[in-house]
């Protein structure tokens, strides 16, 4: 399963049994990405709070 990278569009590769907060890695552009939701499967650009 893929999904479109949030920051440069490539095709991120995903884990069929993907779950929220999974950290994936665009190959493309090597920016860290959280699952947000998985149904359907979305991407966004993951942030690490500050503490």
């Amino acid at each position: 399963m893929t999904v479109p990278c949030p920051e440069c569009g490539t095709a991120v590769p995903c884990p069929a049994d993907a779950t929220p907060g999974e950290l994936v890695i665009c190959d493309h552009c090597g920016v860290e990405l959280e699952v947000v939701a998985v149904a359907p499967l979305k991407l966004q650009v993951f942030e690490e709070e500050e503490k």
